[in-house]
């Protein structure tokens, strides 16, 4: 058998052995509850290296340390499968697949790997796990922007306090997807300037610190609308198109920045130089390693941690909620929305109607990703969402609320979460870090209230 021969069976090999990634990759893109900016990402990836590919020579036997690369990732692949987050293996598959690339096709650039990374659907995790820290750092790094021109403005967690108003930095002002786009492009810019590994990870790191000093000006000029500080009478521009524009030019504004610093970094092309021939012993070891990858799937049932019995305990559920008798419906399995819900949920939930609103409460006695907003369930089941204001009610509850809509529906729904010691939380992702601070104690109470047609 020859060398190309070997490689190409080889590579066959290791593509095949990642079919579960696949799979879960599509379901997740497809599926609704995600932005689908991964898709660009990919496509992204995929062009930058087929631009490069044309220009020069297939490289056969690449570098022996990208192959090492692949090996390792490909061992953490199959350690993670059993017990992590599909998103930590998809991770790992994707760094021994572009490390395999490296290897045996063409080495890729620093800012390629950096693409096929975030080429994965993790706009919805980031969300729950990182949404709320930003938009606690973004009300804070407000509340000192404003004091620079005398507003007097006091950070309390994600709220802004101003004389006798409360501004909500909400979920579409956390900055999720302006660090995306952030280290998109910055990712994008490396590739096509080729940098170096060391200057596309300067590159990258100047891009979230951009992103967070951007989605600080946002909220800075956003606060002097929603406040009446600036009237948008006086502009002659409606309110609505005013919080859209300025959310436009400062994103503008952070894209032209990191390309215009991308563009002052000089740096060798980094894939040029063909390295050491790959060695029998490290391809045999990938080819075991991958083998055993494939397999994989058929002796485990499942790889999801969270996937786990419902709680089966006795639970005193709520005979009312703001004075208005509940009481509970079936669930019906057709229903995709409420699917979403009930999908793969360690604990409890159950659905009740007053007779003009619908109640879906959740029980939870441990911390999990799976109490997800129930804007991911809405998107899932094909609504559109958006955003509304924080609902603060006479009783001092806290709701955060978005409107649903698609051809034959439109509600409005609003959701928080409780503990049996009157702490509330208005989002998942607020409530996943008092957890997690121990600040809280089970068990916990998620309550969506959609009401409408």
């Amino acid at each position: 058998m020859t060398t190309r021969t070997r490689l190409r069976l080889l590579a066959g090999l290791i593509f095949l052995s990642f079919w579960p990634v696949y799979l879960w990759y599509l379901e997740r893109s497809t599926d609704g509850s995600d932005e689908p900016l991964g898709l660009l990402a990919l496509v992204a990836c995929l062009m930058s290296v087929g631009l490069r590919a044309r220009g020069q020579k297939t490289i056969e036997g690449g570098k022996e340390s990208f192959l090492y690369l692949a090996v390792l990732s490909t061992f953490f692949y199959i350690l993670s499968f059993p017990v992590a987050s599909k998103m930590i293996s998809a991770a790992f598959a994707v760094v021994a697949l572009t490390a395999s690339v490296s290897a045996l096709i063409m080495p890729l650039l620093a800012g390629e790997y950096c693409l096929a990374l975030i080429s994965l659907p993790v706009i919805a995790s980031l969300n729950f796990f990182v949404g709320y820290p930003l938009r606690v750092l973004s009300a804070k790094l407000a509340s000192i922007s404003l004091s620079l021109g005398n507003v007097s403005a006091r950070a309390e967690g994600t709220m802004l306090v101003f004389k006798d108003q409360l501004v909500a930095v909400d979920a579409p002002c956390s900055g999720i997807k302006m660090l995306w786009f952030s280290i998109f492009t910055a990712a994008l810019t490396a590739s096509y300037l080729k940098l170096s590994p060391l200057k596309t990870a300067s590159l990258l790191l100047l891009s979230v610190l951009f992103s967070v000093i951007a989605n600080t000006l946002r909220v800075t000029a956003l606060f002097y609308l929603e406040t009446g500080l600036i009237s948008h009478e006086a502009t002659l521009f409606s309110e609505a198109f005013l919080h859209q524009a300025i959310g436009l030019v400062v994103f503008l504004l952070l894209i032209l920045s990191i390309i215009f610093y991308g563009t002052k970094i000089t740096s060798q092309p980094g894939s040029a130089k063909e390295g050491k021939a790959l060695s029998k012993p490290s391809t045999i070891t990938m080819a075991i390693l991958s083998m055993v990858a494939m397999l994989l799937p058929a002796t485990i049932a499942s790889h999801d941690p969270e996937a786990v019995e419902s709680d089966k305990t006795q639970i005193n559920w709520p005979v009312k909620i703001e004075g208005r008798v509940l009481k509970e419906v079936p669930v019906y399995n057709e229903n995709k929305k409420l699917k979403s819900f009930l999908a793969d949920f360690p604990g409890q939930v159950k659905i009740f109607s007053d007779g003009e609103r619908i109640y879906i409460i959740r029980f939870v006695r441990k911390i999990t990703r799976k109490l997800h907003p129930a804007s991911d369930c809405y998107r899932a089941a094909g609504y559109r969402v958006e955003f509304q204001p924080m609902i603060i009610k006479s009783a001092g509850e806290h709701w955060s609320s978005f409107r649903a809509s698609r051809a034959d529906r439109e509600v409005m729904v609003r959701e928080r979460i409780t503990d049996c010691l009157g702490n509330q939380w208005s989002e998942p992702g607020a409530w996943y870090w008092s957890a997690l601070k121990n600040e809280t104690k089970a068990p916990w109470w998620g309550i969506t209230v959609e009401e409408g047609d």
